[in-house]
């Protein structure tokens, strides 16, 4: 009768969940689920990068890796998943990516690498012994696969509740979160102060040690690009010093032309703006000009009328 019972195949449900998807603020869970009551049921949040496809992914992994002692023992494993996407990156579309070393057919580094190969290294060699099935989702019918489908949809919201307590404690014998899953790497930017509100708004973060601002890379590509605009811009005026210097601006060592009492000629009078960050290149095409010292854009009182009522129209 022992024999018999080790020979069993092992079932395990797994599935991905996050809230927020694709927003800044994306928090993304999975699930894996034996039976009830088993000790190796696991819910928890992910680590990285939050989408609802590190979620699928991660599921898989921690599936993997809660039976590692199963499939060096080459007992028969059944993963039961709802996503497609796991479907995929388990399959075909993992192993042709590790033909042409982790490439796609464009040349690019493909989404969620670092998850693709750990789920290669797990998979692909003992897949004589793990079958991957993909199942119907929110099925509410109460057949074995459904109600395994189900618990690890619940494990997996579970994770993504606001009131979710992380956990890195030993359960079964194995620590919680064994898995090296794909860091959010640190990219730094080099902005002035006056768009710290601008990037922060589009998911960056301050560095304390390095006084810096950086962005993670969970964040969507359009968030990012307009941090390089961002970026780009604070750059150009930070170099943008107007050429009046030697021509009487300052008027520290002139004293002389229309403007000598003030030692600032009625060409070079500024009038300083507040303009917000999507207006910029609106006033920019107005003449407006951009005072790093000041952080505050600004015109000269000599700007054509017209110009000027146009300006005001936007601040």
């Amino acid at each position: 009768m022992e024999r018999i019972e080790e020979e069993q195949d092992i079932d395990v449900y797994i599935d991905g969940s996050c809230i927020n998807n694709g927003k800044i603020n994306a928090k993304a869970g999975y699930g894996v689920f034996f039976e009830t009551d088993d000790c190796r049921n696991e819910s928890n949040v992910v680590q990285g990068k939050q989408t609802n496809n590190t979620g699928e992914l991660t599921a898989m992994i921690r599936a993997l890796e809660i039976l590692k002692k199963e499939i060096e023992d080459k007992r028969n494993i059944n993963i039961y998943t709802d996503s497609e996407y796991v479907m995929k990156c388990s399959g075909s579309y993992g192993e042709k990516l590790a033909k042409n070393n982790w490439k796609t057919k464009e040349d690019k580094i493909p989404p969620n690498l670092k998850l693709l190969q750990k789920i290669y290294e797990l998979y692909h060699g003992n897949k004589k012994h793990i079958k991957l099935h993909h199942i119907k989702a929110h099925t509410n019918l109460s057949d074995k696969h459904s109600i395994g489908n189900s618990q690890a949809d619940r494990l997996a919201n579970l994770a993504v509740n606001p009131n979710f307590e992380e956990r890195d404690e030993d359960i079964c014998g194995f620590k919680n979160l064994s898995v090296v899953v794909a860091s959010s790497a640190k990219n730094f930017i080099n902005v002035s102060y006056t768009y710290k509100d601008a990037v922060k708004k589009l998911g960056c973060k301050w560095d304390m040690n390095k006084k810096k601002w950086y962005y993670e890379d969970h964040i969507s590509e359009e968030n990012i690009k307009s941090i390089k605009d961002i970026e780009n811009l604070s750059l150009s005026t930070e170099k943008e010093k107007p050429a009046r210097n030697n021509t009487g601006e300052s008027g520290a060592g002139t004293g002389t032309g229309a403007g000598g009492a003030s030692g600032e000629s009625s060409e070079s009078k500024r009038v300083y703006i507040k303009v917000a960050f999507k207006n910029k290149d609106a006033v920019k095409k107005h003449g407006c000009k951009w005072d790093p010292e000041k952080k505050s854009w600004y015109y000269f009182a000599d700007t054509d009328k017209n110009k000027i009522e146009e300006i005001m129209k936007l601040i």
